[in-house]
């Protein structure tokens, strides 16, 4: 008793997780529309929650080595879901905005990198022993290793480009909301765009410290600029968690959709006009019989 087990940034984490998970299960509960894009947001928050917990088991105050002693096994699966909630947020938009969208196996591609992710966890450090699992857990040379460190890369590279192409699902909606004439609502689209862009902001500057760390390989960096970028990340991830949340209670059910084969589609050409030779020559005959002209004195 009376030993502190989390830091005011550990309890920053604590609070995004929490929170994530929350207004996951309140969106799921109370879909009364049953609509996709408020189901796809709750599953892109729930696993949005394990990455903050991830940092928290990783670098935590006192609360890393609690985990080290009872819960070892928890060690990087939360690193799976940055190659999960990119893929989440795309496919929230897609059907969030696209009434016509639909899941079908195709988009189960979308696993492959997370699954990857997995192997490379099970290869590189579930099939060594206890020992040495925990031995690579307290030196923390697992977390700095060469594989580990370009994964982590990947992950979070990953989630920039999903967070891009979430700009470009927005893009595309706004053009197809513009050619159906359907009236367009501009508050609807800041406030989505505003939220993607912020999620893309956040993911480039979690990324930057990925880079940084690919960098340390080669180039040995002062580690406080590890702390800087890290703890920037996470009250920016906390306040982008926050927006998501409150925003995407109040707007997300309520969103006009458009079809997305609209946006796919090229317009259509008007058909030739195709003249018969005989009804010109009939008229031609006829002006000229009748003496009329065809310019108007």
């Amino acid at each position: 008793m009376g030993q502190i087990l989390f830091n005011f940034h550990d309890v920053i984490l604590l609070m995004t997780t929490m929170q994530c998970l929350f207004f996951a299960l309140i969106l799921a509960i109370t879909n009364e529309a049953r609509s996709r894009g408020v189901f796809m947001l709750a599953a892109f928050l729930a696993v949005h929650a394990s990455i903050p917990l991830h940092e928290l088991i990783l670098w935590g105050g006192q609360f890393k080595l609690y985990v080290r002693e009872h819960w070892p096994q928890l060690y990087f699966i939360g690193a799976t879901a940055y190659f999960l909630e990119g893929a989440l947020l795309y496919l929230c938009l897609r059907s969030l905005v696209f009434k016509d969208f639909r899941f079908h196996p195709m988009q189960l591609w979308h696993l492959i990198p997370a699954g990857a992710f997995v192997v490379f966890l099970i290869v590189t450090f579930y099939s060594e022993s206890t020992p040495v699992r925990m031995f690579l857990i307290k030196s923390e040379r697992y977390v700095y290793d060469t594989g580990y460190v370009y994964a982590d890369f990947l992950g979070r590279a990953l989630r920039v480009v999903y967070g891009l192409l979430g700009l470009w699902v927005l893009y595309r909606y706004r053009q197809a909301r513009l050619q159906s004439f359907s009236q367009l609502n501009q508050r609807d689209l800041k406030w989505l765009w505003g939220l993607v862009i912020a999620f893309t902001c956040v993911s480039v500057m979690e990324w930057l410290l990925s880079v940084a760390k690919v960098r340390n390989l080669s180039h040995p960096m002062d580690f406080k600029l590890f702390v800087q970028l890290g703890l920037t990340g996470y009250y920016l991830n906390f306040a982008l968690m926050s927006l998501w949340v409150f925003i995407g209670v109040r707007y997300f059910s309520g969103f006009e959709t458009v079809n997305e084969a609209s946006t796919q589609h090229e317009k259509a050409a008007l058909p030739a006009f195709e003249s018969d030779p005989g009804i010109i020559a009939d008229i031609d005959g006829r002006m000229r019989t009748q003496n009329c002209s065809p310019i108007p004195i």
